[in-house]
């Protein structure tokens, strides 16, 4: 299996409200999506890995916050590691 490991650089909590915000999407999903034209490399040249969650206080069948993590690609620690 290959072993790609991630570097956290970032963990935020964003508000429902916030989290629907053109920055906050721009932030969470790059530039393309939000301006319709697709995923876009990365400026930096870099991968990059964003996981999202629900978290706060559940209401009206929704959580009314977001946790989102950022995170960098490391350049070491590649390996094929075999079972």
């Amino acid at each position: 299996a290959l072993d790609i490991r991630f570097i956290v650089d970032q963990i935020k909590v964003y508000s429902i409200q916030d989290s629907s915000t053109p920055a906050v999407l721009t932030k969470i999903f790059g530039i393309g999506p939000i301006e319709g034209t697709g995923p876009q490399p990365a400026p930096d040249g870099l991968s990059h890995l964003t996981l999202i969650t629900c978290a706060g206080s559940y209401a009206n069948g929704q959580f009314d916050q977001r946790t989102v993590v950022f995170a960098t690609r490391s350049q070491e620690g590649q390996s094929n590691n075999q079972p």
